[in-house]
């Protein structure tokens, strides 16, 4: 665990808290506008609350694999290891989802921000979370969730024009996590001027 559970946790509920402010702040029109690759920023907000309706979904699974996942950084690198067609499949699942959040967008984001906030809150850190690539302990996916939750507001304030504005703890953890499930001594070389990262250098490929 890289971070303590207290920081996780409120790094989770701050986070979901941005998303729900962000979202009563916008028109109508602006749901429509360029998202993310082929998202909208619509479908982009779609796919980034289910960084919070899979903690509270995948607590209540069943388990449906004896894989066992130690960390966050070996959660992304079973992840991302998930076959050629994953990308494809994400950007399906958030062009539906966008389209079943279109009537009331603000209110999808709340309801679903809060109940995964709630179910969270009553788990144990070390509650198992069942998700389709293994078990993993409740606090260790759910930093996770704020890796995702992180980066997705990021490409939200960006489509939408705003300045970035990502909460400390948040952005720390997001940055810890991704170095470890990446090459993190490229990453350190880059950071401390001793290198430069590649072109197409990105973590999550």
């Amino acid at each position: 665990m890289l971070h303590s559970a207290v920081a996780v946790r409120t790094a989770f509920d701050h986070l979901g808290e941005a998303y729900i402010r962000l979202a009563a702040d916008m028109s109508d029109e602006q749901f429509d506008l360029p998202g993310l690759g082929e998202w909208n920023v619509r479908e982009l907000f779609a796919h980034a609350i289910r960084a919070y309706s899979t903690a509270a979904t995948y607590l209540d699974a069943a388990p449906s694999s004896e894989v066992i996942l130690y960390s966050a950084a070996e959660y992304y690198h079973t992840v991302l290891n998930g076959g050629p067609g994953l990308h494809a499949q994400v950007a399906a699942r958030g062009h539906a989802a966008g389209e079943e959040m279109r009537d009331d967008p603000v209110g999808k984001v709340r309801s679903t921000i809060e109940a995964a906030c709630v179910r969270v809150g009553l788990a144990d850190d070390d509650a198992p979370v069942y998700t389709p690539f293994g078990q993993i302990a409740l606090i260790d996916f759910l930093a996770t969730r704020v890796v995702e939750a992180g980066v997705h507001m990021l490409d939200l304030q960006r489509a939408l024009g705003l300045d970035d504005d990502l909460e400390s703890t948040a952005a720390e953890i997001v940055v810890v996590a991704l170095v470890a499930a990446g090459d993190a001594h490229q990453v350190i070389r880059a950071l401390t001027g001793r290198g430069d990262l590649p072109a197409d250098f990105n973590i999550l490929q």
